[in-house]
């Protein structure tokens, strides 16, 4: 029996410590960023360009430019990095700091930065030959999968109630007296 409720005990804290990852996963969402250069600005081969933060940490990344007639891009997963980043901060309206995206071995490689005022052309994109000035803005943040947390809310309260059960403190079997004697009336 108590190994039984030791099983139950440590299933019950594994669903408790899910519950905190998806909680961390909820308090720490990502942020993408498109990038429009200023309309005074007559370079505007990189607008559309996207980068993704999370974590004040640059995640994924697409960005694009136009040169001589020809299109390149590095994106997530391609082969180019993060060479430096500095996310001061990210929000849903928002973010300030600086990166440099590139291929280590050879160029071309992409510099942004923006001061985190919105709606203002306080940010840049740059490649080796370009740097307009524009705005990054922030595309509608991802909701939470509110299904996925409801049904681990349910679990972790279902395992808790059996735990409860399995490990209350039950009396002692046997006489309790009274106070009145035994075969009496009162």
């Amino acid at each position: 029996m108590k190994l039984l409720q030791l099983s139950i005990a440590a299933a019950v804290s594994g669903l408790f410590l899910s519950a905190g990852a998806v909680a961390y996963a909820i308090s720490n969402p990502s942020y993408t960023y498109v990038f429009t250069a200023n309309p005074d600005v007559q370079f505007t081969a990189f607008d559309g360009s996207t980068i993704t933060i999370s974590d004040d940490n640059i995640i994924a990344w697409n960005l694009g430019d136009t040169w001589n007639g020809l299109f390149y891009s590095y994106g997530s997963g391609d082969g180019s990095q993060v060479l430096f980043e500095n996310v001061v901060s990210a929000d849903g309206n928002t973010w300030a700091g600086s990166f440099w995206i590139g291929l280590p071995e050879s160029g071309p490689n992409f510099i942004g930065s923006n001061d985190g005022t919105v709606g203002a052309n306080g940010g840049f994109l740059a490649d080796d030959y370009c740097d307009p000035d524009g705005n990054w803005a922030a595309t509608d943040p991802p909701a939470p999968d509110a299904l996925n947390s409801l049904q681990l809310l349910t679990l972790a309260l279902a395992g808790l109630g059996a735990c409860h059960y399995l490990l209350r403190i039950r009396p002692v079997h046997g006489r309790i007296s009274t106070g009145a004697p035994s075969g009496g009336t009162r």
